[in-house]
């Protein structure tokens, strides 16, 4: 009697946490993007994107911008992670990536190893480690654990950092082409305007 009563209450319990996952799953899931602007619409046509690569894109910038807050609410949770960002200036790196993202979305591509790896892997590592950090007592291995944790975190700020000075060093370049063009240009002038003076 005891037996089946025990196995009662742990079907009634994985019942339970099974219809809370699959409810917070359809709920994940059936969250839509909210409706887009004609401007935004015909920003992104203006660059000869088709509907579904609109789509997409606007998707995958949705999940990055959701990361990015939660990366800014465990930064601003702990002093380590704030000293970490505060070193790399991680978020504002991050805010400027998802802006040049969206000011030039043809060039997604580019920026697949800050979308898909370095980012989610910091909000998940900032995660963990906030929640090991909380453990009520914690022994030398903990400790340990949690210094790893930090060195990892620390280096993926930096690869974020990187991330965004390759997707830029493209702008960098027709900038520098651009300063040399004005240099030449400027250099040219007052021999132009000797001529005027000698007519």
């Amino acid at each position: 009697m005891l037996k089946l009563l025990v196995a009662f209450l742990v079907i009634l319990l994985l019942l339970k946490l099974l219809k809370k996952t699959t409810h917070f799953r359809s709920k994940k899931h059936s969250q839509q993007l909210p409706k887009i602007s004609e401007n935004k619409s015909q920003h992104y046509h203006d660059f000869g994107m088709t509907d579904q690569e609109i789509n997409f894109f606007r998707e995958t910038m949705s999940t990055a911008k959701d990361q990015i807050e939660e990366l800014t609410t465990y930064t601003h949770e702990l002093s380590k992670l704030q000293a970490i960002n505060l070193r790399h200036d991680t978020l504002n790196v991050a805010r400027a990536m998802f802006k040049a993202l969206v000011a030039e979305p043809t060039r997604l591509h580019l920026a697949d190893q800050f979308l898909y790896t370095d980012l989610p892997s910091l909000v998940e590592l900032s995660e963990k480690y906030i929640q090991v950090n909380q453990h009520e007592i914690k022994n030398r291995e903990t400790y340990a654990k949690l210094e790893e944790s930090a060195q990892a975190i620390d280096t993926l700020s930096k690869k974020i950092v990187t991330d965004y000075e390759h997707f830029v060093a493209e702008d960098l370049e027709d900038l520098e082409i651009e300063i040399a063009y004005a240099k030449q240009h400027t250099k040219k002038e007052p021999d132009f305007k000797e001529e005027i003076k000698h007519d």
